[in-house]
């Protein structure tokens, strides 16, 4: 039998890209069972992108900035834009102040395996 190049599942998967909003778990709380509770400045996010308890791989669009956090939240909820809410700790680990500073942005992101460096620059 002779495999057709075009359904051929590429060795590296492309970046994925998305809208990403911020939120702070004020309540410390988590929605993930099993989970330890999530406190303000940990490297967690919300979203329906990987499974719960999975590590995904944040990046600016720019490239120069990414974060490993871990999913251990339902996310922004069902908008057509935006699949990721970022913790205040991940927000920071990028760079920005405040989750005012930051508001809603376009990231890439990507599934990651268990998070040798949480924060990486490519400069």
């Amino acid at each position: 039998m002779v495999s057709n190049p075009a359904f051929a599942i590429p060795a590296v998967l492309p970046h994925r890209t998305t809208e990403a909003s911020a939120y702070s778990a004020w309540d410390e709380g988590n929605f993930c069972p099993g989970l330890p509770q999530t406190r303000m400045m940990d490297l967690t996010v919300g979203s329906d992108l990987v499974p719960c308890g999975a590590y995904v791989r944040v990046c600016l669009m720019s490239g120069k900035r990414c974060v490993v956090a871990r999913r251990t939240d339902w996310g922004p909820g069902l908008t057509a834009k935006r699949r990721l809410d970022m913790n205040l700790g991940v927000i920071r680990a990028l760079g920005y102040r405040s989750l005012y500073h930051w508001g809603a942005r376009q990231v890439r992101w990507e599934p990651a395996g268990n998070p040798g460096r949480t924060v990486a620059s490519t400069r």
